[in-house]
């Protein structure tokens, strides 16, 4: 499977084309030595690279190695782009999105955040009464093939690399909305740091949603269990449901009931 980056997103502060350029090469080999880097730039001397990689480290996309350097986890995350995505463990997010259906009542209306676990879920949605929210404009294009299904589509600002829409037009779209349940995803959970997310965009509009919302249901395949991206966007006293495609460890779900939290 061929992985496409747009470095663009990652880097809006950089002018550094050499920057963007090394960076992109990382993603694509994940480490390399730092003679390997210096040789794509034949006309710069080694210190011009240098001073590139620790702009980079210092921005948290790359480590600095002895004698070269490697990408970091997250920003491998962040820029795993929404097709690649879409075809990642189908199976944990069809399993999910099954546990989801299970949920919906006739004339609900429901917000479903842009992700490709509720992109499963928009897919074998029953088609009954619902008036379902998202910010996700491929989850629009599932959810129209369904006749009794109404759509709204926020407005705001679209992520072309996950493919959503959010900023304060997103939030101002919800105004006067009154959601029967929310079901979220995140890129991270732990107990200690919540719920986060790589985008602080997406994070606040996620917080409003659930501010919102009368019942808020977090939908994690177990890969992003244990893991912390940068922004939170919510804690365990937020949320009413975890539903996740493994059945959690049971010291973890008993940390839940702590919180009142329920899990699916």
């Amino acid at each position: 499977m061929v992985l496409h980056f747009d470095v663009r997103k990652r880097l809006p502060s950089m002018a550094n084309k050499r920057s963007s350029l090394i960076l992109n090469y990382l993603k694509q080999k994940q480490s390399a030595k730092f003679g390997e880097l210096c040789a794509l730039f034949p006309e710069y001397n080694q210190m011009t690279i240098r001073r590139d990689l620790i702009l980079l480290e210092k921005n948290g996309y790359i480590i600095r190695t002895h004698g070269g350097a490697r990408i970091c986890e997250n920003t491998m995350a962040e820029t795993f782009n929404y097709s690649n995505r879409s075809v990642f463990a189908l199976d944990e997010k069809r399993q999910i999105a099954i546990k989801a259906s299970l949920l919906l009542e006739e004339n609900m209306l429901i917000y479903l955040d842009a992700g490709t676990t509720n992109l499963e879920f928009a897919k074998i949605m029953p088609d009954i009464p619902l008036f379902v929210i998202t910010n996700g404009p491929t989850l629009c294009q599932e959810l129209a093939k369904k006749q009794n299904i109404d759509v709204m589509l926020t407005g705001g600002m679209l992520n072309k690399s996950v493919v959503t829409v959010s900023g304060p037009i997103a939030i101002r779209s919800l105004l006067d909305v009154n959601i029967d349940i929310a079901f979220m995803g995140a890129a991270g959970f732990t107990v200690e740091n919540g719920f986060t997310n790589a985008n602080s965009n997406e994070c606040e509009l996620k917080r409003h949603v659930i501010a919102i919302a009368n019942q808020t249901v977090m939908m994690i395949d177990h890969s992003k269990i244990g893991k912390t991206r940068q922004f939170k966007f919510a804690s365990l006293s937020d949320i009413d449901i975890i539903i996740s495609d493994l059945p959690l460890d049971g010291s973890l779900c008993e940390q839940l009931q702590a919180y009142q939290v329920s899990c699916k």
